[in-house]
């Protein structure tokens, strides 16, 4: 199976034809899925899903890596957990910008007009973002604070950045069309001609994409105040500064995850895609081609990181936390500062840091063979294994998990009051923790599955299949 064909195409007929021609003509044939990239969202969910559960079972949910606060970690462990968490932000706006890629792709090979695709991603984000105030509505209550109605969770910043990246896209379309033209128009005869301005135009509006990228993450470093505030309130600060762009406690809801702050690493996910689009490797070509850039970017978190300053959001947070500093470098006093980075809103450290892990996993998933020639076993792992299932219903995984484990932590409290501390909660200690996560996971497995069958009973433009 070549898994790096995704998508199906009829001829286009209108300006989307030279819109989205990257490379040859698109094959006629049912769409396939990149199984690598199921793989790793199925991964990220499994990865995700242990800091919830630790907030359900356990005693060690802390303060997290915001612009204002460092937390500082006694035992090694807990921060080798915490750590095991930060590649899925990164890698969920990723892979949502590489699967926004595809599917404008396979529409406009469907003749989609831009009107339509824009309605469809507001739609979808508009979903995600609902599901946020959902989930989210009335958690104050949780810490002690009613006045805070919600939180703006990922899933805020994931659905309004699948319709800004969509649009970003699609315009990117119309530059594409409007260079290709110029750069052709002496010449649209000639066949060679025509294909180098094809190529160039098409260089050219990846480039300002991945500019765009670089922009939004940078700007992530100039927006937060260089100030240590307590659960980042600024006297004088509106609500709205928390919504648009600032992590923080607002006056009536918590922004973790305000968009503005991720549409870099979703714009750098849609140019990738691009990329993945216009070269058509094989599996294995796609491999080198992530450790490639799973290198770049961790050399560039060592020139961030060693130089100390630029690209790394507050420095003066790690001594804050009592830690020493050593060269005058506070991330070289030990390896847990060197890799404790500030994620709320991710700064320049964190990004290189975890795209690398990222662009690393899809490395290894590249590489994991699927085709004819590989052991059975191994492909019945993976094409009825449980990451790829979480990874095709990722957003129902995420929505069931919460109620999965935060209710099965009141039933456990019911059944096993030994295990709640002296405030009354839940306090289990490692091997419960991991025992309890697991076996969630396979409830979790099941359901997937299931959902998964569902699903494809569903007509193509079902709201189910959004999950």
């Amino acid at each position: 199976m070549d898994t790096t064909r995704l998508l199906s195409s009829q001829k286009p007929t209108n300006y989307d034809a030279v819109a989205v021609r990257i490379g040859d003509s698109l094959p006629a044939v049912r769409p396939q899925r990149v199984v690598a990239l199921d793989l790793l969202r199925g991964l990220l969910m499994v990865l995700q899903s242990i800091d919830h559960a630790k907030a359900a079972f356990t005693t060690w949910y802390g303060p997290h890596e915001c612009w204002y606060e460092l937390p500082s970690y006694d035992e090694a462990w807990q921060f080798v957990l915490r750590l095991m968490t930060h590649p899925c932000a990164p890698g969920f706006a990723m892979l949502m910008g590489i699967g926004v890629t595809y599917f404008v792709r396979s529409r406009k090979a469907l003749e989609w007009s831009d009107g339509k695709l824009l309605w469809h991603f507001f739609v979808r984000g508009s979903v995600l973002v609902l599901i946020n105030l959902f989930q989210s509505w009335g958690m104050g209550k949780s810490f002690g604070n009613d006045q805070i109605e919600f939180a703006t969770t990922v899933l805020h910043a994931l659905g309004v950045n699948f319709f800004s990246s969509a649009v970003v896209l699609i315009a990117s379309n119309h530059l594409y069309s409007l260079l290709k033209r110029s750069l052709s128009r002496h010449d649209e005869t000639n066949i060679d001609a025509s294909s180098k301005a094809h190529q160039r135009a098409n260089d050219i509006r990846i480039l300002v994409i991945f500019e765009l990228a670089a922009a939004f993450m940078i700007l992530n470093l100039f927006i937060v105040p260089a100030v240590s505030a307590k659960d980042g309130v600024i006297e004088g600060y509106g609500w709205w500064r928390y919504f648009v762009y600032l992590p923080g406690l607002a006056s009536f809801f918590i922004s973790l995850y305000p968009a503005v702050n991720w549409l870099g690493l979703t714009l750098y996910g849609v140019g990738f895609g691009l990329l993945m689009v216009r070269d058509k490797r094989d599996n294995r070509q796609n491999a080198k081609f992530n450790t490639l850039f799973a290198l770049g970017w961790f050399m560039f978190f060592l020139i961030i990181r060693f130089i100390g300053r630029f690209g790394n959001i507050n420095p003066f947070l790690v001594g804050e936390s009592g830690v020493l500093t050593a060269a005058g470098n506070p991330f070289l006093t030990n390896w847990i500062t060197f890799f404790n980075t500030i994620k709320y809103p991710p700064d320049l450290a964190y990004t290189a840091l975890f795209l690398t892990v990222n662009h690393l996993l899809l490395t290894a998933f590249f590489l994991v063979p699927t085709g004819p020639e590989a052991n059975k076993y191994v492909s019945a792992i993976i094409t009825n294994g449980p990451l790829l299932d979480f990874g095709r219903s990722a957003l129902f995984f995420y929505v069931l998990h919460f109620y999965l484990y935060f209710g099965g932590a009141g039933l456990i409290a019911i059944l096993f009051p030994g295990l709640k501390n002296n405030q009354g909660k839940l306090a289990m200690n490692g091997w419960q923790f991991f025992t309890t996560w697991f076996i969630g996971l396979i409830f979790l497995w099941v359901l997937c599955k299931r959902y998964a069958r569902f699903k494809a009973s569903r007509g193509p433009d079902s709201i189910f299949r959004f999950f």
